[in-house]
């Protein structure tokens, strides 16, 4: 069983994600989906 990161953990890696993809594809092609893949 998986245990959850705690909230600000998790809030890190959302934010270090969207930054990444946007400056890899573009903030404005960036998705929401393309987060919660990058994210897992």
């Amino acid at each position: 069983m998986l245990k959850r990161k705690p909230a600000g953990d998790r809030k890190a890696d959302i934010i270090e994600a969207v930054l990444r993809l946007a400056d890899r594809i573009g903030p404005d092609r960036l998705t929401t989906n393309d987060v919660a893949r990058e994210v897992g």
